[in-house]
């Protein structure tokens, strides 16, 4: 199950992405370390879903939200939120929380085997965050008959 949350806070993919490519040129090490720990995860990712495993997909995304924090922490740049990190930290072992495309907590995604619990919610409401009631096969953009 994916929950998607919405934050009154913006982020600016370019910039980030300036910033994170900013580390390649000051420390490519450091940049190709953790650049490997985004694709080790995410091939993890493929392959709990190749497998079916729910669990599996859970973990890798997890291993994705530590390798994001982590690049964040080396680029400067707020892709975890620092707010977001404990809430993210406090999920159960079976959940995900975390950011959705560039980061910097304008979109996070709960993703579980079950709906996040009252806890989870009313932490995550008490930063400002909002659920956004999304369902799969809901019809998207399209013309309406005269």
């Amino acid at each position: 199950m994916i929950e998607t949350w919405s934050s009154p806070l913006a982020a600016t993919t370019a910039d980030f992405v300036r910033r994170v490519f900013s580390l390649e040129n000051s420390d490519k090490t450091t940049f190709s370390q953790l650049l490997d720990a985004q694709i080790s995860a995410s091939h993890a990712a493929i392959a709990a879903v190749e497998r079916g495993s729910s669990a599996d997909f859970v973990t890798a995304l997890r291993h994705q939200l530590a390798a994001l924090g982590a690049l964040g922490d080396a680029a400067q740049v707020p892709i975890v939120l620092p707010e977001h990190r404990s809430l993210c930290n406090g999920v159960k072992d079976d959940a995900c929380f975390i950011p959705s495309g560039a980061g910097g907590g304008d979109v996070m995604l709960h993703v579980s085997t079950a709906p996040s619990d009252r806890t989870f919610r009313q932490q995550a409401e008490g930063l400002g965050l909002h659920l956004i009631p999304l369902h799969i096969g809901a019809q998207g953009v399209h013309i309406l008959p005269d």
